[in-house]
C-alpha cells in the first residue's frame, strides 16, 4: 500500500531551451543554419507551436544558409 502523504512540494523542473523564443522582443529575430539538422517545415512547426503554448506569433523563412525567426506582434 502507498503512503498519501500532503504538504510535499514538488521540485521545479529547469528545461533549457534550444532556441531563444522567449527572449524575442517584436521584431527580432534569430538565425538556424542548416547545419542544425532542423528541417524548414520542423522549424515553422515549432515557432507555431511555442507561439501557440505561450500566446506569441511567429514567422519561420528560409533564408541563404538556414531559417530565421521572427517574433510578430
Amino acid at each position: 500500500m502507498y503512503e498519501i502523504e500532503r504538504g510535499v512540494e514538488m521540485p521545479v523542473m529547469k528545461v533549457k531551451a534550444k532556441y531563444p523564443f522567449k527572449d524575442l522582443a517584436v521584431g527580432d529575430s534569430f538565425f538556424v543554419p542548416d547545419a542544425d539538422g532542423l528541417s524548414g517545415r520542423r522549424m515553422h512547426s515549432t515557432a507555431y507551436n511555442y507561439g501557440k503554448r505561450y500566446g506569441m506569433k511567429f514567422v519561420a523563412r528560409r533564408v541563404e544558409g538556414g531559417m530565421r525567426v521572427w517574433r510578430q506582434e
